[in-house]
C-alpha cells in the first residue's frame, strides 16, 4: 500500500501509511523502527501543511520517549502536538496528549503540574463524554495521589477509573 501511494504521489496516503507502519512496530515495542517511521510521516506532514497529522504523530513520538525514560524530550513533542490540536477542535486527541503529557511530568516528579494535566484532560473528557478518556485521566490522577503521598485519595479515584471502566465493558 506505502509503495502504490507513493506512485500515485499521494502524500497524505503516504504519510498515514507511515504512521500507521510506525504504530505497529510502537506496539511491537521496537521503538527504533517506530521513530524512523513516524519521523518520515512528519517531515511529509510539514511539507505539505498536515498539522493534525503532525500532533498525532508528535504524539506518538512523545510516548515512545515517554517509554524510553526520556521524559523531556516527550515533553517536547506533546507541546509540539497541543496548538495544532487546540487549533483543529480535536477535543479527543488534545485530551489524550494532555494525558500523556502529565504521566512524563509525573515521572519526574512534578506532581502538581501533571495533576493540572490530568485535570485538563479529565475535563476535556467528560465534556465530549470519553469515557476511557475519563478513567484514563483519573487513573493518572490516581497516581499522581499515591506518588505524592494522598493514599486515601488516590483510592478512591483509583475506584471511580476503574468503576468506568467495568461500565465500559
Amino acid at each position: 500500500a506505502l509503495a502504490k501511494k507513493r506512485g500515485l504521489g499521494d502524500d497524505a496516503g503516504v504519510a498515514e501509511s507511515l504512521r500507521a507502519v510506525g504504530g505497529v512496530y510502537q506496539g511491537l515495542g521496537d521503538y527504533d523502527r517506530a521513530k524512523s517511521y513516524f519521523s518520515q510521516a512528519l517531515d511529509i506532514q510539514q511539507r505539505f501543511g498536515d498539522e493534525h497529522g503532525q500532533a498525532l504523530t508528535n504524539n506518538s513520538l512523545g510516548v515512545i520517549e515517554s517509554n524510553q525514560k526520556r521524559p523531556d524530550e516527550a515533553l517536547g513533542h506533546f507541546k509540539k502536538a497541543i496548538p495544532f490540536l487546540e487549533k483543529s477542535q480535536d477535543r479527543r486527541a488534545q485530551a489524550t496528549v494532555l494525558s500523556n503529557m502529565a504521566n512524563a511530568l509525573l515521572s519526574t516528579n512534578q506532581w502538581q503540574d501533571a495533576e493540572a494535566k490530568f485535570n485538563q484532560s479529565l475535563a476535556m473528557a467528560r465534556e465530549i463524554a470519553d469515557v476511557n478518556g475519563e478513567a484514563r485521566a483519573l487513573h493518572g490522577l490516581g497516581s499522581v495521589y499515591e506518588q505524592s503521598g494522598e493514599l486515601d485519595r488516590a483510592l478512591e479515584t483509583y475506584r471511580q477509573a476503574l468503576n468506568l471502566w467495568h461500565d465500559l465493558h
